[in-house]
């Protein structure tokens, strides 16, 4: 309900941080909320994750996450509202089955 109520997530990290996988960004954008995120040298989770202008705006300093706020360039695609299967449960648990049958057989994915 948070998510959905918002105009944009902010997503902003030290640039020493190193994120994994951030499912916050997928909650933001499966509830219609594009992302303005900050992304560094250690910290590159925002490309993976938000195809730029598309799913939200991708920053690399604080000035530009400034600028895209000011500017409003954080509009979410309606294909992409419509595309949530790609973070969806059903296809997070497929996938992780996937890796681990590779693991187990000694392949490295």
């Amino acid at each position: 309900d948070y998510f959905r109520r918002a105009k944009a997530f902010l997503y902003t990290c030290s640039p020493d941080w190193m994120e994994g996988m951030c499912l916050v960004l997928c909650e933001a954008m499966l509830s219609g909320t594009p992302v303005i995120g900050l992304e560094t040298a250690k910290n590159e989770i925002m490309s993976e994750v938000v195809e730029d202008h598309l799913g939200g705006v991708v920053c690399y300093s604080y000035e530009d996450m400034v600028e895209a706020v000011k500017t409003k360039q954080y509009l979410l695609c309606d294909a992409v509202r419509e595309n949530g299967e790609l973070f969806s449960i059903a296809r997070t648990v497929d996938r992780y089955e996937e890796i681990y049958s590779l693991a187990l057989g000694g392949k490295r994915w």
